[in-house]
């Protein structure tokens, strides 16, 4: 046995002997002895593990004295276990059993009572998923409305009336794809406005490591951004989307890599690049620029209400309407950057993202944090912005009508022609030149 297992066994016994003690002890005694206990447990820990850091010993504070040391854990997050996932699986049961129903003759009732089972097996799992904590404003309320469409349906299947059980099978299956709707369209959001978010801390630690200002601070900036990225990943997978869940799970293991990486530059740059692909993820770009336009359109509305009327806002929602406003504005940007990349620049394009940019600037500059401190420009400067915004949305749909006039122009090149055909399609227009002239004398004659 070597001198450190003796070592921890010699602390293991002395916490048990002053553990027994403590029945016999007096008042003062068991105090004492109860703070001992603690010491020693505390010290075979420090053993087991590693020794103490130097920031871990500030007092009075409760932190993680091995936290620098910890390596990422991707938790679980089993498919089953979200909701979007189980509502597609409703959606698609309560469609396959409203196909049986309209398949299934009224005279068989040994089919309509299946049916009527099946029913409310699924109408018991949209209760489950009903009950889900945190889902979006909406949701629940959809999902009540579809239990009651499958009792009714249930009820109708079981009295012999299946064309009203059909009606209501119908009803029930426009409510699940209702809530399925909320939840992605507020998963959508918040995955936009995690990407959008994390995408400025890290320009902002890059531009500081680029300058070679950076500070010790750094690695500590991403691992806060990792857990706050993971967190948003949990919360996906838990009431939002599972393929964002998963993209964001690996963007956090990456940053968290990242802290630790001795390239912080070229690291940094990596993950930057890595986040303007997963806002672009499967997206054509004029789609996502017509798509933000419209929603823009909407927040600047929302922006003019809130400028006019400061007292009718919580300070969550302005720090919402602020969040949504700068991802809005960054997605135009991104997609017009990926326009330039693919068809050249125009000057329409180019001032369409200079304005973006110069809009989001005056509400990335605003304070986060802040007590007391307002996330929105003041009254007037909103009103302006709002209108900004509204100058930029029309030059985005001047620029987008602009491109599907010039997609819908077809422009003949003889080397569309297949080549086994051009022989053809040559002699063709050399007999059209032909004849043309003895068309033309005809009517003379």
């Amino acid at each position: 046995m070597n001198l450190h297992n003796a070592f921890l066994i010699l602390l293991f016994i002395s916490a048990l002997s002053a553990g027994a003690a403590l029945d016999k002890a007096s008042s003062a005694q068991q105090t004492a002895i109860s703070e001992l206990v603690q010491s020693l447990q505390s010290a075979k820990k420090v053993i087991l593990t590693g020794k103490r850091s130097a920031s871990s010993a500030q007092s009075g504070q409760n932190r993680n004295i091995f936290k620098d040391k910890q390596k990422f854990i991707l938790p679980e997050m089993p498919r089953e276990n979200n909701s979007e996932e189980q509502l597609q699986v409703q959606i698609r049961e309560q469609r396959q059993l409203l196909e049986q129903m309209r398949k299934a003759p009224a005279a068989d009732t040994a089919a309509q009572e299946q049916m009527a089972n099946k029913q409310k097996e699924i109408q018991e799992n949209v209760r489950k998923t009903a009950g889900t904590p945190s889902l979006p404003p909406g949701t629940a309320q959809s999902l009540n409305r579809a239990q009651n469409a499958m009792k009714e349906s249930g009820k109708m299947l079981q009295s012999g009336q299946p064309s009203m059980a059909q009606s209501a099978a119908q009803k029930a299956l426009s409510d699940l794809k209702q809530a399925e709707k909320t939840i992605t369209d507020d998963a959508d959001r918040r995955m936009r406005n995690s990407l959008a978010d994390a995408q400025r801390k890290l320009e902002r630690l890059s531009e500081s490591s680029r300058r070679g200002t950076a500070t010790p601070q750094t690695p500590d900036s991403l691992r806060s951004l990792s857990d706050r990225l993971l967190n948003d990943a949990l919360a996906q997978h838990k009431t939002g989307r599972q393929s964002h869940a998963q993209d964001l799970a690996r963007l956090a293991q990456q940053i968290h890599n990242a802290a630790s990486s001795r390239e912080k530059t070229h690291s940094l740059a990596n993950l930057i690049a890595e986040i303007r692909e997963l806002r672009l993820k499967g997206k054509n770009e004029q789609r996502l620029l017509a798509e933000s336009a419209v929603t823009l359109q909407k927040l600047a509305q929302e922006l003019k209400y809130t400028a006019k009327h400061p007292e009718n806002s919580a300070d969550s929602e302005k720090r919402r309407l602020r969040d949504d406003l700068l991802t809005e504005l960054e997605t135009v940007d991104l997609a017009l950057g990926r326009m330039e990349q693919t068809g050249g620049k125009t000057p329409i394009a180019t001032e369409a993202a200079a304005t973006a940019k110069r809009i989001a600037s005056s509400f990335a500059d605003r304070p986060e944090d802040q007590a007391g401190a307002s996330v929105l420009p003041p009254s007037a400067s909103a009103l302006k912005l709002a209108e900004d915004i509204g100058h930029l949305c029309a030059d985005i749909h001047q620029l987008l009508n602009r491109l599907k006039t010039t997609q819908n122009v077809y422009r003949f090149q003889p080397d569309d022609v297949p080549e086994k055909y051009r022989k053809d399609v040559a002699k063709y227009f050399e007999l059209l030149s032909e004849t043309r002239p003895s068309q033309q004398e005809k009517p003379n004659e």
